[in-house]
């Protein structure tokens, strides 16, 4: 199910066992590709996804399951994404600073960069995703630097 060009790729070869965090991540896509792409790159680092295609379903979830990082479309569907952060911030303050906006050009400016700990662009560089969800969680045991953005440029 592994893409083969993700395996040909040095920095993305799976952990062994030894490191195996299973950590909650919650994807809210409801691209295809996109959705099979995220599941692909995080089954190889041994992280537990689960996927929702709505902002109402993203909640459900966060209420009741585990969850240590989200990884968001800006565009969730049935859900203004505005009302989507501040639910979250009612729900699982302690979760706000641990989502991961997927975003394309023209949604970019849809956000308060206050309010996510990175943003990605889309298409999603599998690199800069694990990148992205590591510092999450090297920023939740205890580091002190200030949440950032990170930004893959379309036009490279």
């Amino acid at each position: 199910m592994t893409a083969p060009f993700i395996l040909s790729h040095p920095e993305l070869q799976p952990k062994p066992a030894e490191h195996v965090l299973f950590k909650n991540v919650l994807l809210i896509e409801d691209d295809r590709q996109t959705i099979a792409q995220v599941r692909d790159i995080l089954d190889l680092y041994f992280y537990d996804v689960t996927t929702v295609t709505n902002g109402a379903d993203a909640i459900r979830h966060i209420l009741n399951s585990p969850c240590d990082v989200v990884l968001c479309n800006l565009a969730v569907p049935a859900f203004p994404v505005d009302m989507f952060f501040q639910a979250i911030k009612r729900v699982r303050p302690d979760l706000i600073r641990k989502v991961i906006a997927l975003t394309s050009s023209d949604q970019s400016t849809k956000i308060d960069r206050g309010l996510t700990a990175f943003s990605i662009w889309k298409p999603i560089d599998n690199h800069i995703l694990l990148e992205a969800i590591e510092s999450v969680f090297k920023k939740e045991g205890r580091s002190k630097t200030a949440a950032k953005t990170v930004m893959q440029s379309n036009a490279a």
